[in-house]
C-alpha cells in the first residue's frame, strides 16, 4: 500500500470511535426564546427567589420571573393574579395563605381584608383563585403552591399551615408540595425562610413541579 494511502486509512474513525464521538457531541441548544414562561406571584416567601437562577436550574427549558408582595394576603392575591395573566404566561404558580391565618396589627379592624381567615376560608379562597383564573385563561396552567410551615407562633402556626395543606390537598388543584421545608431551612424570624436552605428548596420544589407539567 503506498504511503499516502496507508496514512488515510489511519486518518478513517473506526465504528468505534464514531459511536464514541457521538456520545460525546454537545446536546443541541435550548432557543429560550420558544421556553414556556412562568411567572410566580407569591407573599414575602417567595421573595429571595430569583427568576434568572430558577430558569437555569430549569436548564432553560422553562423560564421563570418571580414578584412578590410582602404582607399579601389571599384578597390581594386575586386582585394580582388577575392583573399578571394578562401577560398571558404558559403558567403561573400562585403562593399565598399564611398572612390568612393571623390578623394584621395596626389595621382597621373593620376592612374584612385584614381579619384572619379560618383554614377552611384560606384553603377555599385558594381553590376560587385558582379556579376562577382558569376559567378566564383555560390555556394557562394555574399552580398553587402549598404553605410553607411557620414556627413563629409555636404549635398553634404549624397545625394552621398543616391544616390549610390538608384541605387544599382535597381539591382538584395542580398543588406543589413543600413539605421538605423543615424549621431548620427558616431563619430567625421562624417564619421566612434561609437564603442558603429554604430558598433553594423551594425553588427546587417549584422547578421540578414544573418540569413535569411541562
Amino acid at each position: 500500500m503506498p504511503k499516502s494511502a496507508a496514512v488515510a486509512a489511519q486518518k478513517q474513525p473506526t465504528a468505534g470511535t464514531a459511536h464514541e464521538l457521538a456520545a460525546t457531541a454537545p446536546s443541541p441548544a435550548v432557543d429560550i426564546a420558544q421556553a414556556p414562561e412562568v411567572i410566580i406571584l407569591g407573599d414575602s416567601i417567595t421573595k429571595d427567589l430569583s427568576g434568572y437562577k430558577m430558569t437555569k436550574m430549569a436548564k432553560n427549558k422553562v423560564t421563570f420571573t418571580s414578584h412578590s408582595l410582602s404582607g399579601c394576603n389571599t384578597d390581594e392575591m386575586a386582585i394580582l393574579a388577575k392583573s399578571l395573566c394578562l401577560r398571558k404566561p404558559s403558567a403561573l404558580v400562585i403562593h399565598c395563605g399564611t398572612n390568612d391565618l393571623y390578623p394584621r396589627s395596626g389595621n382597621d379592624t373593620k376592612n374584612s381584608a385584614n381579619l384572619a381567615k379560618s383554614e377552611n376560608q384560606i384553603a377555599a379562597k385558594l381553590k376560587d383563585i385558582a379556579e376562577d383564573l382558569q376559567k378566564d385563561h383555560p390555556g394557562m396552567k394555574i399552580l398553587v403552591s402549598k404553605l410553607v410551615r411557620r414556627d413563629d407562633k409555636g404549635g398553634e402556626g404549624v397545625n394552621k399551615v398543616n391544616n390549610v395543606n390538608s384541605l387544599l390537598s382535597k381539591t382538584n388543584l395542580n398543588l406543589i408540595e413543600n413539605r421538605n421545608i423543615t424549621s431548620k431551612m427558616l431563619n430567625g424570624s421562624n417564619l421566612h425562610l434561609k437564603t442558603d436552605s429554604g430558598v433553594v428548596q423551594l425553588a427546587r420544589n417549584i422547578v421540578n413541579h414544573v418540569k413535569n407539567v411541562f
